[in-house]
């Protein structure tokens, strides 16, 4: 199916009769994926709950007041916040499907099906009747025989680096789609490594608005690609906020009162267009940190210090502090034990002073949350409770 107009797409997201499914190392489709398409057939909204949420907070939102052609209640990742339900139609999904491209016949996703990612990436499976592998966490032993026999593969960044981990190759994956964090320049060229044959595409986006813009092999460094070749309209406030207008953008927030979306998204990320029209991407307008009157992003921070030699990944966050208003902390891994004080000056030299994380950690293993993301709240706690 292509994308052309209202008039030419598929009304509804269905589920093919040619669909086949393996849910951890098992046949048969996931019960999650089971449940989905029962709603849908039943002509109700699927309403899906992140995995690690107590049942007492499983409360069915009352979704009569929404629109007719609405199919899915979601919940965005809260890596910044408090999870929020979403809500959106078959329309937004089916474009999204469309920028795509033509479907494979074998797809694998490595997470929680609760995530949009995933779950998209097995809505998208059963719609066009692919052979889905799924599974409830990320698995490397599951994942093994399933890469071995696959055509496309959704993962995260974080994901693809355990993935990479591993030292087998996989010449018959074809596409690697890539979102819910930043994919550094190593990671490709590590990813290319295991997957030789692979087109590493990095898409960026948000449960709000599925893909904003999808990267190839011409994107340059730094960039997450060019805006979706789908009618995706990208224009910028005076704080240089993203603001996203297209047909794969959510319908509205399920609130304690129904608010539907408006016609320009945004969901705070702060960046720029180049000259040949790729998109960059500063980092999220809620996480800046004001220190002493300077507005740091700390994605920057974050990027440079992914960029030193033997560290696998980094995160800054601020922290409260009585002279400068938030200070800079920072955890990271490595490969081995890391010389603090080389970092810090290294990072002076790079990016000035003012950049310089008042407080650097390694840590074992950086928190992630059921998304994927690395859990910015427990990062906090974490760097506040040193001793």
């Amino acid at each position: 199916m292509v994308y052309r107009n209202s008039s030419t797409v598929l009304e509804r997201i269905r589920c093919h009769a040619k669909t086949r499914c393996v849910h951890n190392g098992q046949p048969g489709m996931a019960p999650l994926l089971q449940a989905f398409f029962k709603r849908l057939a039943a002509g109700r909204p699927a309403v899906i709950f992140p995995s690690d949420w107590p049942q007492s907070r499983r409360v069915i939102p009352d979704t009569s007041a929404l629109p007719a052609d609405t199919f899915y209640v979601g919940f965005t990742s809260g890596s910044t916040g408090e999870p929020k339900a979403f809500y959106r139609n078959h329309q937004s999904w089916l474009a999204s499907f469309a920028a795509l491209g033509k479907a494979p016949q074998t797809i694998v996703t490595t997470g929680d099906l609760s995530h949009s990612l995933h779950l998209f990436a097995g809505v998208y499976a059963c719609h066009y009747g692919c052979h889905f592998t799924s599974m409830d966490h990320f698995s490397l032993s599951l994942l093994q025989p399933a890469l071995g026999n696959c055509d496309w593969v959704f993962t995260t960044p974080a994901q693809l680096r355990a993935l990479c981990q591993r030292h087998a190759t996989y010449t018959n994956v074809k596409k690697i789609w890539v979102s819910g964090a930043a994919l550094l320049a190593d990671d490709v060229t590590l990813a290319k490594a295991h997957f030789p044959s692979a087109d590493i595409c990095q898409f960026y986006g948000a449960s709000e608005t599925s893909f904003i813009a999808i990267s190839d092999r011409q994107t340059p460094p730094g960039s997450v690609g060019k805006p979706a070749a789908i009618g995706v309209d990208i224009k910028f406030d005076d704080q240089q906020r993203i603001w996203v207008r297209s047909p794969m953008t959510f319908s509205g927030y399920l609130l304690p009162e129904h608010l539907p979306a408006s016609e320009w998204v945004t969901v705070d990320d702060v960046g720029y267009l180049d000259e040949q029209g790729y998109l960059f991407v500063n980092g999220r307008h809620q996480r800046m940190i004001n220190t002493a009157g300077l507005n740091i992003y700390p994605e920057e921070v974050e990027r440079e210090l992914r960029s030193l030699a033997g560290i696998r990944d980094a995160v800054i966050v601020g922290l409260p502090c009585p002279l400068r208003g938030e200070k800079l902390a920072g955890a990271f891994i490595a490969d081995s034990q890391m010389d603090i004080d080389w970092l810090k000056t290294e990072l002076a030299r790079r990016l000035g002073k003012t950049r310089v994380p008042k407080t650097l950690r390694q840590l074992p293993a950086l928190p992630h949350n059921r998304a994927g993301k690395i859990d910015l709240g427990a990062v906090r706690e974490l760097l506040s409770n040193r001793r």
